[in-house]
């Protein structure tokens, strides 16, 4: 089942525990990268081996990503659904799920029952995937977020932007896209639809499979994003069709859990 928790950071709740790999909080290390994907593999809903790995980690203060993606190939562009996995250990775990001592620059090995995550998917005008992973990945571009400035900065959007907490940044820019969009958000609790990626726009997903159903529109949708506005029948189940409730976690802090996704059936 997939919940947020109370900084609005998606999570997958197992049936089982796992045990997450020590991994470095320095370095990209390939062996780190494949232990991690083929977790994903095993237990993380409808991930396969279409994805890849990127050769690329993020590392926010003591926090360690890892992402995989996969690739959907068109005539002028390719859309990506990027899996970004908190790979390293982030509090909370008892003295007896922890399984290692304490090392400078690794996060512990422990064990978990939650795999956290950010899925989004956005556009992409070219890449280099060598040995079965993404050397490089070139967004497509997208004139007026490119030429975008950051309030109060003379920094322009760049490639390679990583958007996993910085939302306010690009606030009044994910509202003007926002606007073409005649329908109501009803994840609010949640976050926005849309966020810059990868200097480009990307749309948030909670569960893998949405991505067939939303990539033709999405790619309509960035083709035609210099209109005012943009009716889709799928954007509308998108935009609509999302129930959350509140529910408490294991320590008896407020969490959220998805009681109905767009598209999903959560019965399986």
């Amino acid at each position: 089942m997939f919940y947020i928790d109370s900084f609005k950071h998606p999570y997958v709740q197992l049936e089982k525990e796992i045990i997450l790999p020590s991994v470095s909080l320095v370095n990209f290390e390939p062996l780190e990268a494949k232990k991690i994907y083929q977790l994903l593999i095993d237990y993380f809903p409808s991930f396969t081996e279409d994805f890849k790995i990127i050769h690329q980690d993020q590392i926010i203060g003591q926090k360690k990503y890892y992402s995989f993606l996969k690739v959907k190939n068109f005539d002028k562009i390719h859309i990506g659904l990027e899996l970004r996995i908190l790979s390293s250990y982030a509090g909370g775990a008892s003295k007896e799920e922890l399984l290692d001592n304490p090392i400078q620059n690794y996060s512990p090995s422990f064990r978990t029952n939650k795999i956290y995550f950010f899925l989004f998917m956005y556009a992409i005008d070219n890449y280099i995937y060598e040995n079965q992973t993404f050397k490089s990945i070139e967004s497509y571009y997208i004139d007026f977020i490119r030429n975008y400035r950051i309030p109060y900065t003379d920094i322009k959007v760049e490639p390679w932007t990583v958007n996993l907490f910085d939302d306010l940044e690009f606030e009044e820019l994910i509202k003007d896209i926002e606007k073409k969009i005649p329908y109501e958000w009803n994840a609010k609790v949640w976050k926005k639809p849309f966020t810059i990626e990868r200097a480009t726009l990307a749309l948030n997903l909670i569960h893998i499979d949405q991505f067939e159903y939303l990539v033709e529109d999405f790619i309509k949708f960035i083709y035609n994003i210099n209109n005012q506005t943009f009716e889709s029948d799928t954007f509308k189940v998108y935009f609509l069709d999302w129930e959350i409730e509140r529910c408490l976690s294991k320590s008896g802090n407020l969490h959220w859990k998805f009681t109905k996704v767009p598209f999903i059936n959560l019965s399986f």
